[in-house]
C-alpha cells in the first residue's frame, strides 16, 4: 500500500510538471502569435503611412505639372481651383523659380517645423518656358500634419507623432494624439531613438511603432511614431489558438489523468492484492500463533506447570475415557495414589527451589517406571497418581515395587543427597469402584492408611477403609460446625511464680464441648486438623476468643499476666500471618504487651532464617515469643542466640522423670544454664509433684506450669482461681 501511495504521489508530481511545462509552452505560443499580429499591424501602419506620403508626392507632381502650364499670374487662381475641385484641398502651394538650372531631384520630401508644429513638405520641380527663356519652377507644397492624422483616423489608426531626434523634441498634434504624447513623454529618449519594431503600452492601450521616412532631407533626423488602439487589432486568431491550446491541454490533461488513473488502479490493485496477501500471511501467522497459544493454554490447563505431568483435570478426563474403554473390553485398570512423605520438611530445610527440583526428578522417575499407555499425574503439591491400563494383579504389584525401589535411590541436587519415602494406596476398577471419583477417593484413603503403617509401604483399598474415610469426612464436618457454633471453648492453665505463688500468665488450651459426647480433648481432633487447613481456623478462633476473655478480666481489675497462645506450623507459615495478627489485636483492642506466642522448637529449626524474619516481624508488633517443648528439636546454639525469643519452656518429657532420671536431670540443668547464659526467661511445663517443683526451684527455674498448681480451667473456674491467688485491684 505504501508503494502504491508513493507511485500516486510521483504521478501527481509528474502531472504538475507536465501541466507547468504545458502552461509555459502555451504562454510562449500565445505570446508568439500576438507578437506576429502586433508586428504585422506595425508594418501595416508604416506601409499605410508610406503609401499616403507617396500618394501626396504623386499629387504634388501632378499639381506642379499642371501649374507649370500657366503663367505665374494665374498660379493663385489655379491653386485655388485645385484646392476647391480636387484632392489638393489640404495642401498649401508656393513657388520658387530658378532660371537655367537643372533640378537635382524632381520630388523632394522634408519635415519642417513651424512654431513647434510639424509639416511634411513635398517639393516638385517642373520646367517652365517664358519669353525670357527656360526656367525651373519648383512647386512647394506643405502637407499639414492634421491632414495625415485625419487620413489615418479614417482608417482607425489612433495616433501619429513625429520625433525630432536632433533636438530631442517630441512633436505632434495634441488634439489628436494626447494619449500617444503622454506615452512617449515618459519613454526614455534612447529607447525611442532605437525603436524599430513596436511596443505594447497596456496603460494607454496602444500599439506603438516607429520608422523613418524614405527620401527625407538628411539634415533632419525624425521618426514617425504611429499608434493604434489595441482594441482595434484583430486577435481572433489568438483567441482561436488559445481555444485550441486549451482544448489540447484539456485532452492532454485527461489523457495524463487516465494514464495516471490506469497506473494508480494497476498499482492500487496490485497493492490491494499485496495487502490482502500480506494480510492472509499475517492471519496465517496469527492463526499459528493463536494455535500455539491455545496449545500452551491447553497444556497449562491440562498439565502441571512444574513437572509437565497431567494435572487433576487432565487425569480425570483421561481416566474417564480409559474406564469406558476398559468396561467395553473387559480390562482391568489400577489406580496408584502416591504421597511424598514429609515433603514440607524438605522445603523447610533445603528451601523451595530444591523442593521444586526434587518434584521434577520424582516425576521423571515415575515416567520411567510407567508403561507406555499409563498415565502419570501430579494432582497437588506432593501427591501423584499413576494409572496402569490393561493391568493384572501381578503387573500392578510389580509396578508399585518398581516405583518404591526407584525412589529409594538418593536424589542428587545442588551437591546434596536427598532421600525420600512414599506412602502408596491402590484401588482397582470394578473391585473398588466404577467411576473416576470413587476410584481416586478410595486409592487416597488406602494411601492414608499406608502412611500410618510407615514409609515406603503400599496398601490396597478394602471396604473397611471406606468406613474410616467416612468417619474422617464426618469429623471434618463436625469440627467446622463446632467452630461456627462456638462449641470450641478456651481453657486456661495458670503459670505460677513459685517464689510468690502468684499468677504470671495463662496458657490457653482448646476443648470441644459436644452436645452429645461432652468434653472432647485435643488429642482426639487436633492431629486431624493439622493434616488439613482446619488448624489455621482453630488458631484464629483461639486467638480472638482468648483475647476477649483476658481483656474482660483486665477490665474487671484482675491481674492475669500474659496470655500464651500456641501457634501451629501452618498458621505461622501462612504468608499474611503477621498482618492478620496485627489486625486481630486492633479489632479486639488488646494490648500486645500481654500476648505471648508459643511456637514449637521444631517449627523454628526447620528453616531458621525464614523463622528469624517472621519472629522479628512479630516482635515489632510488641508481642513476646516463647519456644515450646524446648530440648526436643535439636536446636543449633548459633541460631538460638540470634533469634528474637523471650522465653524457653522445658518440655514435659524431661520433667516427668525428675529428679530420679539422670539423663533428664542433666538435660534440664543444661537447658536452665543455657537460658541464663542467653539471658532468657525459663519455665517448666508438666510439673505435677512436689519433688519436681523442688528440683526445678533449686536449679533456678521458678516459673512453673502443671497440675501441681492447676489443671486447665474453664473461664468461670479460672476467674475464681485468679481471684484466690491475686489480690483484686
Amino acid at each position: 500500500m505504501a508503494n502504491g501511495f508513493r507511485k500516486t504521489v510521483v504521478g501527481g508530481v509528474l502531472l504538475t510538471i507536465v501541466g507547468s511545462i504545458g502552461y509555459i509552452y502555451s504562454s510562449r505560443v500565445i505570446e508568439g502569435l500576438k507578437d506576429d499580429i502586433y508586428f504585422k499591424s506595425a508594418k501595416e501602419l508604416a506601409y499605410d503611412f508610406e503609401k499616403s506620403i507617396n500618394e501626396k508626392r504623386k499629387e504634388v507632381s501632378i499639381a506642379a505639372a499642371i501649374m507649370s502650364q500657366f503663367s505665374p499670374e494665374n498660379n493663385a487662381k489655379v491653386a485655388l481651383t485645385l484646392k476647391r475641385y480636387s484632392l489638393f484641398n489640404n495642401i498649401d502651394f508656393s513657388y520658387e523659380e530658378e532660371l537655367n538650372k537643372k533640378p537635382e531631384k524632381i520630388i523632394e520630401t522634408d519635415v519642417l517645423f513651424h512654431k513647434d508644429t510639424p509639416y511634411i513638405t513635398i517639393t516638385a520641380s517642373a520646367p517652365f518656358y517664358d519669353k525670357k527663356g527656360k526656367h525651373l519652377r519648383k512647386l512647394i507644397t506643405k502637407v499639414n500634419f492634421d491632414a495625415l492624422s485625419m487620413h489615418f483616423d479614417a482608417k482607425h489608426y489612433s495616433a501619429i507623432a513625429i520625433v525630432d531626434t536632433n533636438e530631442s523634441r517630441y512633436l505632434s498634434n495634441p488634439f489628436y494624439f494626447s494619449n500617444l504624447v503622454e506615452t512617449i513623454n515618459i519613454m526614455p529618449r534612447e529607447e525611442m531613438s532605437h525603436l524599430s519594431r513596436y511596443i505594447v503600452d497596456k496603460r494607454s492601450g496602444l500599439l506603438i511603432s516607429a520608422f523613418e521616412l524614405s527620401n527625407l532631407n538628411p539634415e533632419h533626423k525624425v521618426k514617425i511614431i504611429i499608434a493604434k488602439k489595441l482594441q482595434d487589432i484583430d486577435l481572433s486568431s489568438v483567441d482561436k489558438e488559445i481555444e485550441r491550446i486549451i482544448l489540447m491541454a484539456i485532452l492532454l490533461f485527461l489523457l495524463l489523468v487516465l494514464l495516471l488513473y490506469k497506473v494508480f488502479i494497476t498499482n492500487y490493485s496490485k497493492s490491494v492484492d499485496d495487502y490482502y496477501e500480506d494480510l492472509l500471511d499475517d492471519l496465517a501467522e496469527k492463526d499459528l500463533e493463536i494455535q500455539r497459544q491455545a496449545d500452551v493454554i491447553k497444556f497449562i490447563a491440562m498439565n502441571d506447570p512444574l513437572t509437565g505431568l497431567d494435572n487433576k483435570v487432565s487425569l480425570t478426563n483421561k481416566l474417564d475415557s480409559i474406564i469406558s474403554d476398559a468396561k467395553i473390553n473387559d480390562e482391568q485398570v489400577g489406580i496408584v495414589f502416591l504421597d511424598l512423605d514429609k515433603f514440607k520438611k524438605i522445603n523447610d530445610v533445603y528451601g523451595h527451589d530444591i523442593g521444586d527440583i526434587l518434584l521434577q526428578k520424582v516425576a521423571d522417575r515415575l515416567r520411567e517406571c510407567a508403561h507406555k499407555d499409563d498415565i502419570v499425574a501430579r494432582i497437588s503439591g506432593d501427591e501423584f497418581v499413576l494409572v496402569e491400563t490393561k493391568m493384572t494383579d501381578v503387573s500392578n504389584t510389580n509396578l508399585i515395587e518398581k516405583i518404591i525401589f526407584a525412589m529409594k535411590k538418593p536424589f542428587y541436587i545442588k551437591n546434596k543427597d536427598i532421600h525420600i519415602t512414599f506412602s502408596i494406596g491402590r484401588s482397582i476398577l470394578g473391585k473398588d469402584g466404577n467411576d473416576v471419583d470413587t476410584l481416586l477417593k478410595n486409592a487416597e484413603t488406602a494411601m492414608y492408611i499406608s502412611k500410618d503403617i510407615g514409609p515406603n509401604n503400599y496398601i490396597s483399598y478394602n471396604e473397611s477403609m471406606g468406613k474410616m474415610s467416612k468417619k474422617r469426612l464426618e469429623l471434618d464436618k463436625n469440627i467446622r460446625n463446632a467452630l461456627k457454633n462456638e462449641e470450641m471453648v478456651p481453657y486456661y492453665q495458670p503459670k505460677i511464680d513459685a517464689r510468690t505463688n502468684k499468677i504470671i500468665g495463662l496458657e490457653t488450651l482448646i476443648r470441644w464441648k459436644d452436645a452429645k459426647k461432652g468434653i472432647i480433648y485435643p488429642s482426639e481432633f487436633i492431629p486431624f486438623c493439622q493434616e488439613s487447613d482446619l488448624i489455621i481456623d482453630i488458631d484464629r478462633y483461639m486467638l480472638t476468643h482468648s483475647m476477649r476473655q483476658v481483656l474482660k478480666w483486665q477490665q474487671e481489675g484482675l491481674d492475669v499476666g500474659k496470655l500464651s497462645v500456641n501457634i501451629s506450623t501452618k498458621k505461622l507459615e501462612k504468608g499474611n500471618f503477621v498482618s492478620e495478627l496485627k489486625q486481630i489485636i486492633l479489632d479486639e483492642k488488646f494490648n500486645p504487651e500481654y500476648l505471648e506466642l508459643e511456637i514449637l522448637e521444631s517449627q523454628i529449626m526447620n528453616n531458621p532464617k525464614r523463622s528469624s524474619k517472621i519472629l522479628n516481624d512479630l516482635k515489632e508488633l510488641g508481642v513476646s515469643i516463647s519456644i515450646d517443648d524446648f530440648g526436643t528439636g535439636y536446636s543449633s546454639l548459633s541460631y538460638l542466640k540470634e533469634l528474637p525469643i523471650d522465653r524457653i519452656k522445658i518440655d514435659r518429657s524431661f520433667v516427668i522423670d525428675l529428679p530420679h532420671n539422670k539423663d533428664s536431670v542433666s538435660i534440664v540443668k543444661t537447658i536452665i544454664a543455657l537460658a541464663k547464659n542467653l539471658n532468657l526467661d525459663i519455665i517448666a511445663e508438666g510439673v505435677e509433684t512436689k519433688e519436681q517443683l523442688d528440683f526445678l526451684f533449686a536449679q533456678g527455674c521458678v516459673n512453673i506450669q502443671g497440675y501441681y498448681f492447676s489443671k486447665p480451667l474453664s473461664a468461670v473456674v479460672c476467674k475464681e482461681y485468679i481471684m484466690s491467688k491475686n489480690d483484686k485491684r
